[in-house]
């Protein structure tokens, strides 16, 4: 029994009349009564009473109305559902970001990705920026929000957010009083430096903002979040560089300085693998157009804190 046989049996119940549900389904009326007499033997038992010109359904007929009615609306519904998959309304979408992209970025765009694609459920992982992409080329998520050069060639990379770096001191610290700091003043100050082997796009940035200011790295402490590395600082243990983001993560004992001169750490982009951008993955792309603007848009004002691109 296919599903072709459901609508015949169906156009005949509803017109009760052979010829009248031929041409409703567009086909000549012998092969419309060919089948449904197959689907009969199929079912042992006689689906219309024929009497003349006279068509009725049996009691076995009524039943198998119902049942025929709701199977057929299950397949359309499940072709919905496919239609709607391929399209990128349904269907899981699996993200992973590192805990920055918490702050802000997941927030403001998964909200309004879901209030546009409400059929989608969303599957949120924090993970630091390695194992994020362990994950998505293992296929484990779509897609990733990590530091910005951490996408090698198979990788797709959105760029998304540029934001200052500032100074964080201990408060005992002698420049926790200052309005702004050089920072060409850290040098000789013990950093604590995001760890390498978690971030290794993020250590690099904040190292070669110090070359550039021609201050070497003595490196005292390496912290895996930026929790812990405002946590290190707090403890007085050495100074470090952060976006300046982070400073909603108030710490005790930790104080925040601006830089003199603008310091720029690229920090998140959104990463996909490069060969099979999904339907749900083009469509979260798309809500990060409406929210961050095209990608080939020129830098969107910002403060003096944070650019968005």
């Amino acid at each position: 029994m296919e599903l072709r046989h459901l609508r015949y049996f169906l156009a005949v119940a509803e017109e009760l009349n052979f010829s009248r549900a031929a041409a409703r389904l567009h086909i000549a009326q012998p092969p419309l009564s060919v089948q449904i007499r197959s689907l009969e033997r199929h079912l042992g038992a006689a689906l219309f009473l024929r009497q003349g010109r006279t068509v009725r359904l049996t009691k076995e007929g009524e039943a198998f109305l119902v049942e025929a009615r709701r199977i057929l609306n299950l397949a359309d519904s499940a072709k919905q559902v496919v239609h709607r998959a391929s399209t990128g309304q349904a269907g899981t979408l699996h993200i992973a970001g590192i805990a920055h992209a918490f702050w802000q970025i997941l927030p403001l765009t998964v909200t309004r990705f879901r209030t546009t694609n409400p059929d989608v459920t969303i599957d949120l992982a924090e993970v630091d920026t390695a194992e994020a992409l362990v994950r998505l080329r293992d296929r484990v998520v779509d897609i990733a929000l990590v530091r910005a050069g951490a996408a090698d060639d198979d990788l797709a990379l959105r760029p998304l957010k540029k934001e200052l770096l500032a100074a964080v001191v201990p408060a005992t610290h002698p420049l926790a009083t200052r309005a702004r700091v050089d920072i060409a003043e850290l040098a000789g100050e013990p950093f604590v430096m995001p760890s390498r082997s978690v971030s290794p796009y993020y250590h690099d940035q904040v190292v070669m903002a110090l070359l550039n200011a021609g201050i070497p790295s003595r490196i005292a402490f390496e912290g895996s979040t930026i929790q812990s590395q405002i946590g290190f600082v707090a403890c007085g243990l050495g100074v470090t560089l952060a976006p300046t983001s982070a400073r909603m993560l108030r710490t005790q004992g930790a104080v925040w300085v601006p830089l003199a001169e603008s310091v720029l750490l690229t920090e998140i982009a959104a990463v996909w693998l490069r060969d099979s951008p999904s339907a749900l993955v083009r469509s979260f792309l798309r809500t990060l157009d409406v929210v961050y603007g095209p990608e080939d848009a020129p830098p969107l004002p910002g403060s003096e804190e944070s650019i968005d691109t």
